[in-house]
Parts: C-alpha cells; structure tokens; sequence
C-alpha cells in the first residue's frame, strides 16, 4: 500500500491535485503507523510528517470532512482539533469514529 501511494503522490504532485496529494500522504501516515505499532513502538518521526503533510493538504483542498483520521495516531491534540471541527461544522458522520478514538485513548491512560 505504501509503495503505491507513494507512486501515485508523484503523479498528482505535478498536477497540483490537493485532494489526492492529501490523501497519499493520509495513506503513507497510516502506513507508517502501522509498521511502527507492528514493531512495538511509538508512533515516529515518519507517522508524524506524513500526517503532518496529510492535514497541511486537506486544509489547503478544503476539505477538513477528512481531518477526523488524525485519530490514528492517538494524539490528543489532533483528537481535540477533530472535535472541535466535527461541531463546528456539524459533520456528525465522524463522530462515532472519534469517540471510538476518545474511547480508546482513555482505556490506553488506564
């Protein structure tokens, strides 16, 4: 998966597509992610660019529906931005899925 989000982020870079570019970025984050949980560590510097590079895109399309996945990391910060942006904009189609996320973070603090 990563191999062809990472191929496809080079073709729609050139093209300046926001949405798609976003979105690899979302794919390799989760990538990323999941190679380090498999390894027993901490989310890294890798996790964190690429989600970093996903939000920056999102916002820049326009398209802050998506932000809610930030909740792959188990970031507190990125799951209170998610919230607030899911009742600002009363996208509630998410809010299942960041309690989920809530949920889970709190039985980690346990």
């Amino acid at each position: 998966m990563a191999k062809r989000a990472a191929q496809t982020l080079a073709w729609v870079t050139p093209q300046n597509w926001l949405l798609d570019i976003a979105l690899d970025h979302l794919t390799l984050a989760r990538c990323a992610l999941y190679a380090d949980l498999l390894q027993g560590r901490p989310p890294g510097a890798e996790a964190q660019s690429q989600t970093d590079a996903a939000v920056s895109g999102l916002r820049a399309a326009g398209r802050q529906d998506h932000l809610p996945r930030a909740r792959l990391f188990r970031d507190r910060k990125a799951l209170a931005t998610a919230r607030a942006l899911i009742e600002e904009c009363g996208y509630i189609r998410r809010l299942p899925e960041l309690q989920d996320a809530e949920q889970s973070l709190a039985d980690e603090s346990d």
